[in-house]
């Protein structure tokens, strides 16, 4: 039967055509069977055996082909190991002016992590962990910590989070228990640019207020002394020491800071 065909168009092929290489001058358009089979599949044969590891890789260059010895973007799937055929799929990009090879910059595993790589390629510095549904920055060892939920890690520097808001607007840290009402801020920091006040929540309710010019407030958001107590009902404050030790509130000025006290010494 025919197998090569030439038309007004191009050329028509019917079964495999293997060649050394292919140079396509304009757009190359791949489509794929209706009976679903691949549109494009690229494959390592040495692979296949199972003896080693496949690799199938897709490389982008926006050079001339003759240009560079490595492609300049890379698509690639690799098996776990060798004849293990579940395989990871990882996206380079050269970093270098030079003619190397590129860089993993993304990793999607068979399990589902995904891993982002910092600018040397080597070590993965925002991990995705797909059976945990977890979340590392800075770290993928998110079995480690204790609270894994969202763990951002600097071991070398300060580390740090930083919320930005209008000079107007709030920043705030919900923490909630339900979707409806008062769950959704059972608990609560927040801070208000407007007035430079940090707030602190709970049972739905600010409890504590540092305000602007660092009074302290525990049960009123308008704290008018430096520290400031207030309840409805019955206000206390309360010092506990050991039985054979003393309480004390110390009083002291810009001169001596501790110029007179108040000591119960529990012992006597």
């Amino acid at each position: 039967s025919e197998k090569l065909a030439t038309t007004a168009t191009g050329i028509d092929v019917t079964g495999t055509a293997t060649m050394d290489g292919l140079t396509v001058d304009g757009l190359a358009q791949i489509s794929a069977q209706t009976n679903g089979t691949y549109a494009l599949r690229v494959g390592d044969a040495a692979g296949a055996s199972g003896s080693v590891v496949g690799i199938g890789k897709i490389g982008i260059n926006p050079q001339g082909a003759g240009t560079f010895t490595y492609t300049g973007t890379e698509i690639r799937a690799t098996e776990n190991s060798a004849g293990d055929y579940r395989t990871r799929l990882s996206f380079y990009t050269r970093g270098s002016t030079s003619d190397v090879e590129p860089l993993e910059r993304l990793r999607i595993a068979n399990n589902g992590d995904i891993s982002f790589y910092e600018d040397t390629g080597v070590t993965p510095k925002f991990f995705w962990d797909a059976s945990a549904e977890s979340l590392g920055i800075g770290t993928s060892s998110l079995s480690s910590y204790a609270v894994q939920d969202l763990v951002i890690a600097n071991t070398g520097n300060n580390v740090g989070i930083t919320i930005q808001s209008d000079t107007a607007g709030m920043g705030k840290i919900h923490f909630a228990d339900g979707t409806t009402g008062s769950e959704l801020y059972r608990g609560v920091v927040r801070y208000q640019h407007s007035s430079d006040t940090m707030d602190f929540w709970t049972a739905g309710v600010a409890k504590m207020t540092i305000d602007s010019s660092g009074q302290v407030g525990i049960g009123t958001v308008s704290p008018s002394t430096d520290l400031e107590v207030s309840n409805a009902g019955n206000s206390t404050i309360r010092i506990t020491a050991g039985t054979t030790a003393n309480s004390r509130v110390q009083f002291g000025d810009s001169g001596d800071v501790n110029i007179g006290a108040i000591n119960y010494e529990h012992a006597s």
